[in-house]
């Protein structure tokens, strides 16, 4: 019997806004016939590193910043591999995987080479981040049983608990005096904390439970994914408490997936939209 089956892919999008806020519409970045996802900006905004099952199985995947010149970074073969984020001198990318069952949080030189291992603890450790001075990596890990965000030095060693209510997927804000968090995964919000612990707030009941990878904190604000009404990106402005519909979007968030970046100099949006049949990231460019 003959048959044939679809199957659905992400891929990542460019859009651009002018200067005086006209629009355009967005442009497929970075896609293939699988799923490319998580995009993140080198600190120089020249490179994109996202996360790709084109090879078959999920690793970690570079590319220019307009998409061209793509090349595999990793080649764990076996494992589910992704959520990359670059270190603050551009020379290294922290990422989860999971090798031997248990997710664990891994760092590449992007020049090449085996990655090293940092946490080894038998739970589950996913969606690494970088502070602002290089020293710490954030992650989330279920080893206390249930989700909550750690910090462990970059070099490896001692990790510590930082949330205590719930806590995943945690970013530092860009003087890093602040650490936000998506809550959970299946609720929704982004939370504040000191980078040390302490006391733990809400900053916004955005983006909604599954899209906990669709926000991204700049030095005036953030931006996040608003399904509340028509998707779209909305931006919080931390000055002025106020929020505006930044764009609408073309097609369908991904659900549990990473899926927003902001470049370094505050000009483009890389975003993962589903396509029918396969996704893309997507690049916004003059936000402001």
């Amino acid at each position: 019997m003959a048959y044939t089956q679809a199957s659905l892919s992400d891929s990542i999008w460019r859009r651009h806004l002018d200067s005086q806020g006209g629009r355009e519409a967005a442009q497929r970045l970075i896609s293939s016939t699988r799923i490319d996802a998580g995009p993140q900006f080198s600190p120089d905004g020249r490179t994109i590193a996202f996360q790709s099952d084109r090879s078959g199985v999920f690793e970690i995947w570079l590319c220019k910043s307009d998409g061209t010149d793509v090349r595999q970074l990793t080649h764990f073969g076996v494992a589910w591999t992704g959520t990359p984020r670059w270190s603050p001198d551009g020379r290294f990318i922290v990422f989860d995987s999971r090798p031997k069952g248990d997710a664990d949080i891994f760092v590449a030189d992007v020049q090449g080479g085996l990655p090293q291992r940092i946490t080894i603890d038998p739970s589950n450790e996913v969606v690494p981040s970088w502070s602002r001075d290089g020293r710490w990596i954030y992650f989330a890990s279920d080893r206390s049983g249930r989700w909550e965000v750690w910090k462990a030095p970059s070099a490896g060693g001692t990790a510590n608990q930082i949330t205590h209510q719930g806590g995943f997927a945690a970013l530092e804000s860009a003087d890093g005096k602040t650490l936000y968090y998506a809550k959970s995964l299946n609720l929704p919000g982004i939370w504040k904390v000191s980078p040390a612990g302490g006391e733990e707030s809400e900053v916004v009941g955005m983006p909604q439970p599954g899209f906990w990878g669709y926000w991204a904190p700049v030095r005036d604000g953030i931006y996040y994914l608003d399904t509340s009404r028509t998707p779209g990106f909305d931006f919080l402005s931390l000055s002025t408490h106020r929020t505006n519909r930044v764009f609408d979007l073309e097609d369908r968030p991904v659900e549990g997936a990473p899926g927003l970046a902001v470049s370094p100099n505050g000009k483009f949006i890389l975003y993962t939209l589903l396509n029918q049949s396969n996704s893309d990231i997507a690049l916004v460019q003059n936000l402001k």
